[in-house]
C-alpha cells in the first residue's frame, strides 16, 4: 500500500505512513506482552488475613483476589480491574495495560484515517490504485 499508494502522492507521506504504522505494531506489541494484573498468590500471607483485609475468594482460581478483579475465563486468571478479554491481542485488558491498549486505539484509528484520507486522494486523482 504504501509504495502504490503514498509514494505517488508524496513522499512525506510515505515516511509518515511508515512511522504510524511502526507506532500502532510497537502500541500492539506492548499491549500484547504486558501483564494486565494478574492476581497471583500471595507467599507469604494467610489467606483468611487477606480476607480480613478486603478480599474475596474465586470460586474458581480458589485465590483470594482484591475487590475490583474478575476471573477472566479465557484466560483462566483473576486480573485485577478486568476491562475485557481482547481476541486481538490474546491477553486480557486490565489494570495495567488498560492505558497502553487505549493509545494502541488511538494509534490505529490514526493510521486508519491516515490510510484512507491517502487512497481518496489517489482516487480523485484518477490514478489506478493498481
Amino acid at each position: 500500500f504504501l509504495r502504490n499508494v503514498a509514494l505517488p502522492v508524496h513522499l512525506a507521506a510515505l515516511v509518515l505512513g511508515s512511522i504510524s504504522a511502526l507506532l500502532v505494531l510497537g502500541a500492539f506489541t506492548f499491549v500484547a506482552c504486558s501483564d494486565p494484573g494478574v492476581v497471583f498468590k500471595h507467599p507469604h500471607a494467610k489467606d483468611e488475613d487477606l480476607l480480613r483485609e478486603g478480599y474475596v475468594m474465586c470460586d474458581i482460581c480458589q485465590l483470594p483476589r482484591p475487590k475490583g478483579a474478575q476471573h477472566c475465563y479465557d484466560c483462566n486468571v483473576c486480573v485485577e480491574d478486568l476491562d475485557h478479554h481482547c481476541p486481538w491481542t490474546g491477553k486480557c485488558i486490565g489494570k495495567r495495560t488498560i492505558v497502553l491498549f487505549r493509545v494502541f486505539l488511538g494509534l490505529l484509528a490514526a493510521h486508519l484515517l491516515f490510510v484512507i484520507i491517502l487512497t481518496l486522494v489517489q482516487t480523485f486523482r484518477g490514478k489506478s490504485l493498481l
